[in-house]
């Protein structure tokens, strides 16, 4: 399983992935940087983030679009990757979002 990637997005949050080291996941994310609201990118120890960017605009300027982060495992799971959507430059702000997956070997 080295090597393999897995594309991924909001409705698997929750789900159990089996991964190895090596595997790579493509993570797609709703968001709409317009109004402020961002996913945080993963620094879980064991995950590389690889790449950080977005997919072409679904529709209007300021519509929303999605986020899509490039992930390497490099050490074993199992472990939880903890992504949550809010407003970075607020302290006090409350996440709107949050996306977990259970990373495991088997």
């Amino acid at each position: 399983m080295s090597g393999d990637t897995i594309e991924l997005g909001l409705e698997d949050g929750g789900r159990k992935v089996v991964v190895r080291p090596g595997s790579e996941i493509l993570l797609r994310l709703p968001e709409n940087p317009t109004t402020g609201y961002r996913w945080s990118a993963p620094t879980d120890a064991g995950i590389e983030l690889l790449s950080d960017g977005y997919a072409k605009e679904m529709g209007a300027p300021g519509a929303g679009t999605e986020r899509i982060f490039r992930l390497r495992v490099n050490e074993m799971p199992p472990k939880d990757l903890n992504l949550i959507r809010k407003q970075e430059w607020e302290p006090e702000s409350t996440p709107d979002a949050s996306f977990v997956l259970r990373l495991s070997p088997d």
